[in-house]
């Protein structure tokens, strides 16, 4: 589960760990819309990381966090074949549903826990 602890709200009810090359490299891509799935990507190192939707074709949101948990940075409606570029050092990113950044009410300097 991936919650919300500053809110109180759940985020996701299911989690997949993300910790491998492979794992962070192939995210969503090919994959059905995700429902009350998380993804947690962990990052080698505490730095600004490079996204994309590749071969992801539904748009999602992502959270990112730094390495005390905190929300750093939000994206909101990540669409599919684009990339982002995080403006904040990073140390957790967890992709979710679109919508649910609205929906748990998570905001920057919320903390969230998995």
């Amino acid at each position: 589960m991936i919650k919300n602890s500053t809110k109180n709200t759940i985020i996701a009810s299911k989690t997949k760990l993300c910790k491998s090359l492979w794992a962070m490299a192939s995210g969503l891509m090919f994959t059905s819309p995700i429902k009350d799935k998380g993804l947690v990507f962990f990052m080698p190192k505490f730095e600004s990381v490079s996204f994309h939707m590749c071969f992801v074709f539904y748009s999602i949101d992502v959270i990112f966090l730094d390495d005390k948990m905190k929300v750093v940075e939000l994206k909101e409606n990540f669409k599919p074949f684009t990339f982002y570029k995080t403006k904040k050092s990073v140390k957790y990113a967890v992709e979710v549903s679109k919508g649910t950044i609205k929906k748990s009410k998570t905001k920057l300097r919320d903390l969230v826990v998995f």
